[in-house]
């Protein structure tokens, strides 16, 4: 009696989570330009587009999926043509996890950000 019940319950949340993804992200998205390199310690991004990426969040090891839970650093903005320097300890789990390169190895690198006006910029790379 009670599973079709917690089927419709658990059914509704997953329609939730839908609709506010798709409310919190516009439909207009294009691709970034950007060099991603990892030296050993650092994450060194250049954003090669000829705008400012604003509100910008980079995600290492980020499993593809609707609900990411990768490493995540958030800055306020990235500047056409400027190198960036980001220590990988400073890429941290919600729970407050820092990436620890002596432990995981970074597989791949997402990307997202404002980019302007209305639209969305999502960049995805990936380390063999």
């Amino acid at each position: 009696m009670r599973k079709p019940f917690i089927c419709a319950v658990i059914g509704i949340m997953f329609l939730g989570i839908l609709a506010s993804r798709a409310l919190a992200y516009p439909e207009s998205t294009i691709h970034l330009k950007a060099e991603v390199r990892f030296d050993g310690q650092n994450f060194i991004i250049t954003n090669k587009d000829n705008f400012i990426w604003k509100n910008v969040r980079m995600e290492v090891n980020s499993p593809l999926s609707l609900l990411r839970f990768g490493y995540i650093l958030r800055v306020k903005q990235m500047i056409p043509n400027k190198v960036y320097t980001f220590p990988a300890r400073e890429f941290c789990k919600k729970n407050g996890i820092r990436f620890n390169v002596l432990l995981i190895k970074p597989q791949n690198f997402a990307i997202t950000c404002e980019a302007y006006a209305d639209w969305r910029g999502e960049w995805y790379g990936e380390w063999k």
